[in-house]
């Protein structure tokens, strides 16, 4: 669907700017404009109400899926992976160790989350010892 298609279906619209256009909310009862209906760049029709209305019920007041929002595509996406636990204890180990040579605070939760990911990367790399010894 593009932006044309969408205001087809409200009642009454107005160029309002530079790419944007007005409406009467159809998801309540509207008596002034309050819905504001622009083309993002990436061909996303943009709909906003300023009485509150959420994009799903703008949509079905005038027979629309949210998908048909979107403009259609054959790009996919990679599925977000979460990092393995020693990268997040690598992480925790680098941001404690920052914070510390900041002069930061350090509570003691996060002294705790330090000493478990040293613990847990001590099997890796062998300097769990000496480490566990500074922090205690």
């Amino acid at each position: 669907m593009d932006l044309r298609d969408f205001l087809d279906r409200l009642p009454s619209y107005r160029k309002s700017g530079r790419g944007s256009y007005m409406a009467q909310c159809p998801a309540h009862d509207d008596k002034s404009p309050s819905l504001r209906i622009t083309e993002g760049q990436d061909g996303r029709i943009l709909v906003h109400c300023y009485a509150g209305c959420s994009v799903h019920e703008v949509c079905g007041a005038v027979s629309v899926d949210v998908a048909d929002l979107f403009p259609p595509t054959d790009q996919h996406y990679p599925a977000f992976k979460r990092p393995k636990r020693d990268e997040l204890d690598d992480y925790v180990v680098e941001i404690y160790e920052a914070h510390v040579e900041q002069g930061s605070r350090v509570s003691r939760e996060d002294k705790e989350r330090y000493r478990q990911a040293l613990l847990r990367g001590g099997k890796r790399n062998g300097f769990v010892d000496e480490m566990l010894e500074a922090i205690t």
